[in-house]
């Protein structure tokens, strides 16, 4: 059997990369991670591009893990020894894209077109207008349906995207800006900036200092509302209309929610319960049915359809695993006596018993 064996060119840097993007893939990376990696990235040049090429490595080894070179390059990762600490598959994943890296790759996916690339649209950074403490920094980020994914950004800010979402990062002389398309994200803001961290989000425009909230876009793409859960510090709110004075003013556990054409409006709600999706897990206490597959259906690509009018306003109450929809509707269809029917399409039908 032929195996590759570590090329001796291949640097801590290329393994310790290929460990962030594997714990990011496998939805183990939290804020303290990106923290970490924030750090990590600035030392150098040379780690922002092995980071970037383990990202794409890592999806082109996921999409052809069938193929002899893969295949080699998978025994020899699992051929070698394991550092402590760490769970083994992150180990033997990481050790494959690092091995990967080593062996060029990337030159190779290229070649054959093996895959497509990141989601994330490539870094692109310009000349500094005026002098702040980082360079000027633009990218696009998007996760598919079912996806949840973590971005470091270059200030030591974090944010986490959830499920079809996509994210627009322009920080600029002027501002540290995001603007939210669609979607959900969680943003853990960097503290003491000389420049205002800002969210554009549908008709509102979101100012942060050293804040942990979360923003969703809901309804129409051209005029969704907005919807604000703050979990630390202090936000303002604005209306991204010059001619409009409205503000509002939020301090924890508190949500506003901002409709196109109607005034803001701040109330106190769980707040944590909102944002538990950053954990992987949906949290219901006493939602309607309706409301909970609603939730359920933004994860997956096989829609759970309530087929009985009677059975929308059953109140649910529970924590269920965004990665695992069918098992939500096994439980729902067992909890409220429904048959569970599978389409060929592969929907998922939950029909009162006659």
């Amino acid at each position: 059997m032929t195996v590759f064996q570590r090329p001796s060119h291949i640097s801590d840097i290329h393994e310790i990369a290929a460990s962030y993007v594997l714990r990011e893939q496998s939805g183990q990376s939290g804020v303290e991670d990106q923290r970490r990696l924030a750090d990590w990235l600035r030392a150098s040049p040379e780690r922002s591009k092995a980071y970037e090429a383990a990202k794409q490595v890592c999806v082109a080894i996921s999409q052809n893990t069938a193929h002899p070179e893969i295949m080699a390059m998978r025994r020899a990762a699992l051929n070698s020894r394991p550092r402590p600490r760490a769970p083994r598959y992150l180990l033997i994943a990481a050790s494959l894209a690092a091995t990967a890296i080593g062996l060029g790759f990337l030159m190779l996916v290229q070649s054959r077109n093996f895959a497509s690339g990141p989601a994330h649209v490539a870094l692109a950074r310009t000349a500094a207008g005026n002098e702040t403490t980082f360079s000027p920094y633009s990218a696009v980020y998007r996760t598919q349906k079912g996806e949840r994914s973590s971005v470091a950004l270059p200030d030591g800010s974090a944010v986490v995207l959830d499920t079809d979402s996509a994210v627009e990062v322009a920080y600029t002389n002027i501002e540290r800006g995001v603007r939210l398309f669609h979607g959900q994200a969680l943003f853990e803001v960097a503290k003491h900036k000389p420049l205002p961290f800002r969210v554009h989000a549908g008709s509102r425009i979101i100012t942060a200092v050293g804040t942990r909230f979360d923003v969703r876009l809901f309804g129409s793409p051209d005029t969704p509302t907005v919807r604000v859960a703050l979990l630390e510090g202090a936000l303002n709110v604005a209306s991204a209309n010059p001619a409009s004075l409205e503000t509002a003013s939020m301090v924890p556990g508190e949500v506003l929610q901002a409709p196109p054409s109607a005034p803001m409006r701040v109330q106190p709600e769980d707040t944590e319960t909102l944002a538990s999706w950053e954990s992987g897990v949906l949290v219901f206490n006493d939602r309607p049915l309706r409301e909970a597959i609603e939730e359920m259906n933004r994860y997956t690509t096989n829609p759970i359809v309530l087929a009985d009018e009677s059975s929308r306003d059953l109140r649910v109450s529970g924590v269920f695993n965004t990665r695992d929809p069918e098992h939500f509707a096994n439980t729902i269809a067992e909890t409220f006596a429904l048959t569970l029917h599978r389409d060929q399409n592969g929907a998922v039908r939950l029909i009162a018993r006659r």
